[in-house]
């Protein structure tokens, strides 16, 4: 992954609140705008129930995931952003091969999603 490359597009990260890669990129990109995002789980959708006041309209954000098993949060999550008019990108360290998005940067593919110190 070209770090250089990425910090030059970004000017906000926003991470889900189980999240902590999101912190060690903004500090790694020196990013010091962030905010969190909360997507709840409801049957088989995703909703997101928290407000960003922040006016994020133009603004280029990485969107961070630890892990993606279905993927849902992370389209609902950046569908919102989208819908403020932000300019998003994805991240997950991780992704199971039934993703049903695959993020514009990821470190590999597994099987089965690692237990993370963080969990």
């Amino acid at each position: 992954m070209d770090w250089q490359k990425l910090e030059s597009k970004l000017d906000k990260i926003a991470g889900q609140i189980k999240t902590k890669p999101d912190r060690i990129l903004a500090a790694k990109l020196n990013i010091d705008s962030m905010f969190c995002i909360n997507v709840e789980k409801h049957g088989n959708s995703r909703r997101v129930t928290s407000e960003i006041l922040t006016n994020i309209s133009g603004h280029n954000i990485l969107l961070v995931e630890d892990a993606l098993e279905s993927g849902k949060s992370l389209i609902a999550a950046k569908k919102n952003l989208e819908s403020k008019g932000a300019i998003v990108q994805t991240l997950a360290l991780y992704i199971l091969p039934g993703s049903e998005i695959k993020p514009d940067y990821y470190l590999e593919t597994k099987e089965q999603i690692p237990k993370f110190p963080w969990e």
